[in-house]
């Protein structure tokens, strides 16, 4: 002991010289040399784990010093504070002399201190009184130990003594907390690596108490089981699951999700970790995905009073419009419809307005006989007649011509179509769903939409609101999406960063859904980290937007409808907007550049 004291001394007394050599001034009041707010944000996030291991034993640690008015700090390896905890009163006291988050205890900047020598001969250390080489600390005393992982140092902790002896077991305390921390650490370096692991391979993983409750699951796992942190694995299985010993491939049944599961059941850190592996589907599921109709309820993330009000009308086998703009999942709530109503099983056909030729609507939605037109050679079961007991999608039905808006209403009406080249009528069951982005009353004005059609169709209407307007959904989706895309492709990406994800909170999406999903896409193709970050997310316009901007979007988006709406004829929306062709041309430039540039109605 004797040996220690005297070496602990020696230390000290060189350590006061090098400060003096370093001309640094005992009599100075305040700690100057901090990093700044952005530099110690940064340091903070990138050793989080390391600041999350220590803080619950920090604030432990501190209450039992409350009343003699000690503190506790975190430094990093290098000396610079990265947490202090305490009574508000004492922290507030010190922070009046520069001990703050971000600032430096290494010896030339705050002189000879317990944190520099212990970071710098990699030992526990302890200096009180006169033995700090700054007079400001001089009243008091701290205690500090070195943290280390793999042998590796990553810090230090400190307890901060306002007198100049602290209690006689604060340096053994705070050695034992160091070794805490350390222990810490190490659970959640192991923890995080598992989970990172767990998401980059992308199987259905569940960390639960022993008695059921989980307190961690895969994003697969949420998705396939449909649970959540914070509920029982016994609500989807049985109480064997839970039963004593090991479990190794063994197969149990899930009653609820109707599927039965392979198991492997392991013990960690006095928790049950299970890999599960689906082996089969239950033998009496409905089968609806056979003519077309890929999507359910359950495939929709978010907007939830909609999805009721659609299942409610799901029932009911009434024709249906869908207003939204593009990219919000119209077709996908169509399919989710159909599946939900008493048409599942039956074919679900799907017409895009925009994508078929004026020359060939007819044909298309009606069929034909042989020899009707020159190139008919043989009978063609036409959209609608196909769609037969079925639904039939329209998808942009704004674009469907004015002459065939009338056939049209003649079949919604009579539930007859009579085919190109014939006269007889052929009787159609068939539940319709419309879709438009665009205002069909305006049109209806404008004499491109039959008033008595948009009158049989407009009623009821479910509409769906663009992605800005509901971004609280925005971190469901990305999971929802990433998840998706995992499925379909391979790659080694855990997920976002949490400034990854903030970034795309503050997008105004003017693609919708369908942008979220190519961004992520995009990005998960591209990324070589573990991690998809800003800057693989390939966004300009990933900031905030003013009122004026937002005001100027919008302006430029109602500009682009009535281009649309007028075949894209320049001179008669310039005439009908009062604007130079210049002015027009300025507003198409800006959806181009804001909006998903896959979008073909983005092509003129």
């Amino acid at each position: 002991m004797e040996t220690i004291i005297h070496n602990r001394k020696k230390l000290i007394e060189r350590s006061k010289n090098f400060c003096s050599s370093c001309g640094l001034d005992r009599s100075k009041n305040y700690l100057g040399r901090r990093l700044s707010s952005e530099e110690i944000g940064k340091r903070q996030r990138e050793l989080q784990t390391y600041i999350n291991s220590a803080l619950p034993l920090m604030n432990f640690c501190s209450e039992t010093f409350k009343l003699c008015g000690s503190i506790v700090v975190l430094t990093d390896k290098e000396g610079y504070v990265l947490k202090a905890v305490g009574p508000l009163s004492v922290l507030k006291t010190r922070s009046k002399i520069g001990l703050i988050e971000g600032v430096s205890l290494q010896e030339k900047d705050a002189g000879t201190n317990a944190v520099a020598l212990c970071l710098k001969y990699k030992i526990p250390f302890y200096v009180s009184g006169k033995e700090y080489y700054l007079k400001i600390f001089q009243n008091g005393s701290c205690f500090s130990a070195p943290i280390f992982y793999k042998r590796e140092l990553l810090g230090a902790v400190v307890i901060v003594h306002p007198q100049k002896k602290g209690h006689p077991h604060t340096f053994a305390l705070v050695q034992i907390l160091a070794k805490l921390i350390e222990e810490e650490y190490k659970k959640l370096i192991e923890c995080d690596f598992l989970i990172s692991l767990v998401n980059t391979l992308n199987v259905i993983m569940v960390v639960t108490e022993q008695d059921g409750f989980i307190r961690w699951l895969s994003p697969k796992a949420t998705s396939f089981l449909k649970l959540e942190s914070g509920e029982n694995i016994l609500h989807t299985f049985d109480q064997k699951i839970l039963r004593p010993g090991t479990i190794i491939n063994e197969i149990f049944e899930s009653e609820r999700l109707e599927k039965s599961f392979l198991v492997i059941r392991k013990e960690y850190n006095d928790k049950f970790l299970f890999i599960l592996e689906p082996i089969t589907e239950a033998k009496n599921k409905r089968k609806i995905n056979l003519f077309g109709a890929n999507y359910t309820f359950d495939d929709i993330v978010g907007i939830e009073k909609i999805k009721t009000r659609a299942r409610h009308l799901a029932g009911q086998d009434t024709n249906l419009l869908l207003f939204g703009e593009s990219g919000t999942g119209k077709e996908l709530l169509a399919s989710a419809i159909h599946n939900s109503s008493a048409r599942a099983g039956e074919r679900f056909v799907v017409v895009n307005c925009a994508a078929i030729p004026e020359t060939l609507f007819e044909s298309e939605l009606f069929g034909y006989r042989k020899g009707a037109f020159t190139d008919a050679r043989y009978d063609k079961i036409g959209k609608i007649e196909y769609a037969n007991q079925g639904t039939l999608f329209f998808d942009e039905i704004a674009e469907l011509p004015i002459d065939v808006q009338a056939k049209l209403l003649r079949v919604l009406e009579d539930k007859r179509v009579i085919p190109l080249g014939s006269n007889e009528e052929r009787v159609v069951n068939v539940r319709f769903i419309f879709a438009t982005n665009q205002n069909l009353e305006e049109l209806v004005k404008q004499g491109k939409f039959r008033e008595d059609l948009y009158y049989r169709i407009h009623s009821p209407v479910i509409k769906i609101p663009p992605l800005r307007e509901r971004r609280e959904e925005i971190p469901d989706l990305i999971e929802h999406l990433l998840q998706k895309i995992r499925n379909n492709h391979k790659g080694f990406i855990a997920g976002l960063t949490e400034r990854a994800k903030k970034c795309l909170m503050n997008y105004d999406f003017p693609g919708n859904v369908r942008e979220l999903e190519g961004i992520l896409k995009q990005a998960f193709f591209t990324c070589r980290k573990e991690y998809i970050d800003v800057e693989d997310l390939g966004l300009e316009y990933a900031r905030p937007l003013s009122i004026e901007e937002k005001v100027r979007q919008y302006k430029a988006k109602l500009v682009y409808e009535c281009f649309v709406t007028n075949k894209k004829d320049i001179k008669k929306t310039c005439s009908l907007l009062n604007l130079s062709e210049r002015q027009l041309y300025r507003y198409l430039k800006m959806i181009k550049e804001n909006r998903n540039q896959g979008e073909p109605y983005l092509s003129f």
